[in-house]
């Protein structure tokens, strides 16, 4: 997968504190989540829909 900032490489599996593999760049530090993945780190779709909204 190409890097979304930095386009130099390939994004690489990383696995997080709470068990989940995301795919991450060693370079710009950053992120690649799929699909369910950031309701995971956010607490669920009402947390997502209220922040969203502020």
């Amino acid at each position: 997968m190409q890097r979304p900032n930095c386009r130099t490489g390939a994004l690489g599996p990383k696995m997080t504190r709470q068990g989940v593999e995301v795919d991450a760049c060693g370079e710009c530090g950053g992120v690649w989540l799929d699909k369910g993945e950031l309701l995971h780190f956010a607490g669920g779709k009402r947390t997502v829909s209220r922040k969203l909204d502020e």
